[in-house]
């Protein structure tokens, strides 16, 4: 996770689940990224979800899932330190 945001210029679009859970399937991981991204990188900001047109149903697995699409774009230099001053106001 590290490696795309360090990467990335403007965008980071992901597609997973976004909660801390245990899975049926043993290559699956289910993680809440969105609070390690505001520790890690403050300066990105999700600003769309996208919900999954085809959710997770146990009668048709091969072609539905728990995904969404989670979009996060960094913010511009003045507009991050705007915010972490209004943060430590707060």
């Amino acid at each position: 996770m590290t490696y795309f945001f360090n990467s990335a210029r403007k965008y980071v679009i992901i597609y997973h689940t976004n909660f801390d859970g245990k899975s049926n399937v043993s290559h699956v991981k289910h993680r809440n990224y969105e609070s390690w991204i505001k520790t890690h990188f403050p300066n990105w900001s999700m600003i769309e979800k996208i919900d999954n047109p085809y959710p997770f149903d146990t009668k048709d697995t091969d072609n539905t899932s728990d995904d969404d699409f989670y979009m996060f774009k960094i913010m511009g230099r003045l507009l991050f330190l705007v915010i972490m001053l209004i943060d430590k106001v707060s």
